[in-house]
């Protein structure tokens, strides 16, 4: 009996023990209290403090920036003589979003780290620490809190850990680290910039990159943050506030860099001086000056007239031009054969006019030939190539694997496959640009959505053209020759034709999907133009040293733009040239997508390719325009022209 009230009197005092020891508020739906990484403290040796604070489900309290609205959790200490506390660590705060406004804060529980510095000769064998506390919490509405905390710890020869070490421990592994890397800052009219050199090899595990600034009145905190990967590191951009107009001559912050296993990390970015980038008044092209509706209509019909020798199309031409001379000179079977292609290459371009006035509308703007950037796009078109290739082989018929299927067909919709080849002729058209086409699709991403379809319905007319002409004329349909044994070689030549497609797509596929980097630069051989990759930075460097630059916009699924760099840019005398003149060769590679080409693109009133640009001068004020379809002669004399 006795031994049992000895230990219910050690309960009561333990605990009683340990509730003087900590003391607990509960305010504004937040629970607070002072913990501390040690239960005893070694004398002139420093250790750490935290105000604990732990909200209601649903609140949050703010980082040191609080973002658009709210205040920060701001500590006063009051410590024993001689003892000092340093500043409060902020672990990485969250972005939170409240109505129309982002805020920096924190969620469910956060410790606010101090380190304290003790006197070095402590002649108590307790000491109390007190920290008078304010803050906001926010749900809904915000409650204003604060409290007045103590915390006894005991003094001895050896620091020994509390209980809350292993909390401490983890809080440490939020806090923001000096940043390994070298970064600077630029600013515009309209936006602040960080650029960090982050070596290659550390470049392909970073998913996400997020900036939360120590201003709160820098940049627009509720605006995406565009990251891009460049040849010396990354670069973010982010809209700038309008609360600061004038220039920024410090920013700070921190990056919070996220990997592909979702562990996070945050660096310290401070930078004392803030570049000033000028942001380029949009580009026109300069040959064709207040260009109208009706010359860029007469230019959609003649490049889309010129489209039909481009090399993209020529296997499904080839196979429109057999099916006319399947129909044995019948003057109007041929002539609905014809409609109908006609007819799946206007419902294809008009469908391409919209995608690219919905996305325009989105604020994401896209290009002729977006779809080869996908490898979705890509590994059909190989499969229905494939099939085509088989049928044409005649290891593959409709009519003998589905009969029932084939009856249907061709009693219904017996012209249904020549619209699907109309269909498959624009798609196959997209990776190429005729002359006079980049320019009139260039001049309706200017316009509004009637123009835009006004502009690709006559590229398809100019396209849909030469068929249609050859079925709708008695002369010309004399020159078809009959139906005979000859077409079965025939056919199979047209299916070497689409198996060569087939490989080519693949080839493109292979460099599509390699995502999980930024394209890697263009390999240099000294036969060779040395090109560099394509970044807003170097074409800044470039114009900052006078250089000359020939910037090239090209595409592995390009086929003008393979041709031009095979017959033109490898030849010998443009080689010789662009040495003797040192012209900085630049090289934008649109295979995959990227925002950065996109808009360099539209700056020039491009959204197809191949384009060629040479800018000279001081501070690059003046350029040349290349035309779609290069020569050596047409490089040679521009670059002469330049010297």
């Amino acid at each position: 009996m006795k031994s049992g009230r000895i230990n219910i009197f050690i309960i009561l005092f333990l605990l009683f023990t340990q509730a003087t020891n900590a003391q607990t508020v509960y305010d504004a739906h937040t629970q607070v209290e002072l913990v501390s990484s040690v239960k005893t403290i070694r004398a002139g040796e420093p250790f750490e403090v935290a105000v604990r604070m732990t909200m209601d489900p649903g609140w949050h309290v703010y980082w040191k920036n609080p973002g658009d609205s709210g205040l920060p959790p701001v500590i006063h200490w009051n410590l024993p003589d001689s003892f000092r506390a340093r500043e409060i660590r902020w672990p990485i705060p969250e972005r939170l979003q409240e109505s129309e406004l982002t805020t920096y804060g924190y969620t469910q529980e956060v410790f606010l780290i101090a380190e304290i510095a003790p006197s070095p000769a402590i002649t108590e064998n307790t000491v109390t620490l007190r920290a008078d506390i304010k803050w906001l919490a926010c749900e809904k509405i915000c409650i204003p809190g604060k409290a007045d905390l103590l915390l006894d710890l005991k003094v001895g020869p050896v620091a020994q850990p509390s209980a809350w070490a292993d909390h401490f421990t983890k809080t440490h592994s939020r806090w923001v680290q000096p940043s390994p890397w070298p970064v600077n800052a630029f600013a515009d009219t309209a936006s602040i910039g960080l650029n960090v050199a982050v070596p290659l090899t550390q470049r392909a595990t970073i998913a996400s990159v997020e900036f939360f600034p120590d201003q709160d009145d820098l940049i627009i905190h509720s605006a995406a943050q565009t990251l891009h990967f460049t040849d010396s590191g990354l670069e973010l951009v982010m809209p700038r506030s309008t609360i600061q107009a004038g220039k920024v001559d410090s920013f700070s912050g921190i990056l919070v860099v996220q990997d592909t296993t979702g562990a996070q990390r945050a660096f310290e970015m401070a930078v004392d001086q803030v570049a000033i980038r000028t942001v380029a008044a949009p580009l026109t092209v300069p040959a064709l000056p207040g260009i109208s509706l009706w010359v860029a209509l007469l230019f959609a019909f003649i490049g889309g007239l010129i489209l039909n020798l481009m090399p993209c199309v020529l296997p499904v031409l080839s196979i429109k031009v057999l099916s006319l001379v399947d129909k044995g000179g019948d003057r109007k079977k041929a002539l609905l054969s014809s409609l109908f292609f006609a007819l799946g290459v206007l419902v294809s371009f008009w469908i391409l006019a919209g995608l690219l006035i919905t996305l325009k509308a989105l604020g994401r703007p896209i290009g002729w030939g977006f779809q080869f950037q996908s490898p979705v796009f890509l590994i059909i078109m190989c499969l229905v190539l494939f099939v085509f290739a088989l049928n044409l082989w005649g290891l593959f018929a409709i009519d003998i694997f589905f009969p029932q299927a084939a009856a249907y067909i061709n009693r219904h919709h017996g012209y249904g496959k020549t619209f699907f080849s109309g269909v498959l002729a624009v798609l196959l058209a997209t990776p190429c640009t005729a002359p006079f086409m980049g320019t009139a699709i260039g001049f309706a991403i200017t316009q509004d959505a009637l123009r835009n379809f006004l502009i690709f319905t006559f590229l398809a007319l100019g396209f849909a053209f030469p068929v249609v002409l050859l079925s709708m004329s008695p002369r010309l349909l004399k020159f078809v020759p009959r139906p005979g044994p000859w077409m079965n070689t025939f056919k199979r030549l047209l299916a070497l034709l689409l198996v060569g497609t087939i490989a080519w797509l693949i080839w493109v596929l292979s460099h599509v999907v390699d995502s999980r980097a930024p394209m890697r630069p263009v390999e240099i051989d000294e036969a060779f133009i040395p090109w560099m990759d394509y970044s807003p930075e170097l074409m800044r460097a470039l114009r900052e040293e006078g250089k000359i630059v020939f910037l090239d916009f090209t595409a592995k699924w390009c086929l003008s733009c393979q041709v031009n760099e095979q017959v033109v840019l490898r030849n010998k005398a443009v080689v010789d040239k662009f040495q003797e003149l040192g012209v900085s060769a630049v090289k934008a590679d649109w295979t995959r997508f990227d925002g950065r080409i996109t808009r360099a693109l539209a700056e020039l009133g491009k959204n197809s390719i191949p384009v060629y640009v040479i800018y000279y001068g001081q501070d690059h004020q003046h350029k040349k325009v290349l035309p779609e379809i290069i020569t050596p002669a047409i490089v040679l004399e521009a670059l002469e022209s330049v010297r």
